[in-house]
């Protein structure tokens, strides 16, 4: 018997009725021999028979785990591309937000918040929410929320930011939920109001000056007439008097007291009435020019440097020549009277954008502290003795009818500076 014989699942090529024994074997001695051939040649094909089925089980799973790992790269790639989209969501969103967990530590924070609370990134991630946001009512509303209780909704505060600046922040908060409504955490949505708090604030200030404005003028026309009659019969009594040096100088008096007074009416009445503008490209040069005298006569009685930089001639505004006028009368003349006589110096110049050009007039004289520059456009507030209070409250309502702004800056002691913003006109040519 060869090698080949005997390998197993190739099957012996034997027939246990006809094989003879070898030789030397008895035919009792070879039975044995020949039934475990047999036995071996069955196993070998049932191994042979085993081993085909495990290759194709093998072949199917390998075929099975090929798509499962497809299917499953399919989801990792679209897992993140929701990952992505919803961080493009979060870091877009002008709204700050916070994400908080359990440990009331904040987890996950977006550009708007850290621009919004003017802390960097890492100042915020990992930080206690209680740092982040110091409110009490902040974290009374975040206890409440993280043990299953209601959202917080649009809770107003004011923040003091790092470099001294305050933000008025609308602030919202909500739970963070499992699908099984166990609550994971919870987020805190930003929204910075400052800006629509400020016109809020000069919304109502401008409808209450307008009720006022109404009032006065009413008064003023009640009190014109009589004062055009005390007026008149004091002139007449002045020409009178002329030869009477003591009366004369009471029945004067009496003449400029009445000017003064029908002075103060005809700005109440001014700012009461609709304004009519005529509207022109007004160079701001020219009009520098038409207050230059004015303004440099009143400086030297008043003893202040005046310093008037001619502006570029491409500074053109849309404006009322004759009301802007009023307007850089009156910015100025205010300024000279804050000054300290022999020391004061005010500032005059313009220039401008694409879009607005800007008249800017400074002084260094005595400031106004924080409360007082609220109430600088306020009709009859004034800080000057004898003064009106309303040169500044005419001022604005004509810049208002230009479409323009006004700003304040003042410091107590150091200063004020006044800037005119209007809508830039077309070069004149």
């Amino acid at each position: 018997m060869n090698a080949a014989t005997l390998q197993p699942g190739r099957g012996l090529p034997v027939d246990r009725n006809t094989l003879p024994p070898p030789g030397g074997l008895t035919e009792d001695q070879w039975t044995p021999i020949r039934e475990a051939f047999e036995l071996f040649d069955r196993q070998g094909r049932q191994l042979q028979e085993a081993y085909q089925s495990l290759k194709q089980d093998l072949a199917r799973s390998n075929e099975t785990l090929q798509l499962r790992n497809q299917e499953l790269t399919a989801k990792i790639h679209e897992l993140r591309q929701v990952s992505s989209r919803l961080e493009g969501v979060i870091e877009s969103m002008t709204d700050g937000l916070l994400v908080v967990g359990l440990d009331r530590c904040v987890e996950r924070c977006n550009t708007s918040a850290e621009n919004l609370l003017g802390v960097s990134r890492p100042q915020i991630e990992n930080a206690a929410f209680s740092q982040v946001i110091p409110f009490d009512d902040a974290q009374e509303a975040l206890t409440r929320i993280l043990t299953g209780g209601p959202p917080m909704l649009d809770r107003s505060w004011s923040l003091a930011r790092e470099e001294g600046e305050v933000r008025s922040l609308l602030v919202s908060m909500a739970p963070v939920s499992a699908p099984d409504h166990t609550v994971l955490g919870a987020i805190c949505n930003l929204r910075d109001v400052t800006e629509l708090r400020c016109l809020e604030r000069q919304l109502h200030s401008r409808e209450r000056l307008a009720a006022l404005g109404e009032m006065a003028a009413s008064v003023a026309h009640e009190i014109r007439n009589p004062l055009g009659t005390i007026e008149g019969f004091a002139r007449l009594l002045r020409r009178d008097l002329a030869s009477q040096p003591g009366p004369l100088r009471l029945a004067e008096r009496i003449v400029e007291g009445a000017q003064n007074l029908n002075y103060v009416i005809s700005n109440l009445l001014t700012y009461a009435r609709p304004m009519r503008l005529h509207i022109t490209d007004v160079t701001l040069g020219r009009l520098f020019s038409l207050c230059r005298e004015t303004l440099a006569d009143r400086a030297a009685r008043a003893g202040v440097t005046l310093d008037i930089r001619d502006p570029s001639a491409e500074w053109v505004a849309r404006a009322d020549e004759r009301q802007l006028a009023q307007v850089l009368l009156n910015l100025g003349i205010n300024a000279i009277e804050a000054c300290t006589p022999g020391e004061g110096r005010v500032g005059i110049e313009a220039y401008g954008g694409q879009q607005s050009v800007l008249i800017r007039v400074r002084d260094n004289g005595c400031g106004m502290e924080p409360g007082k520059v609220e109430k600088i456009f306020d009709p009859f507030f004034t800080t000057k003795e004898g003064g009106t209070g309303l040169g500044l409250s005419l001022t604005r309502k004509i810049v208002d009818a230009h479409g323009g702004e006004i700003t304040i800056a003042s410091e107590t002691g150091q200063g004020t500076t006044m800037t005119v913003s209007l809508p830039r006109g077309e070069r004149v040519t």
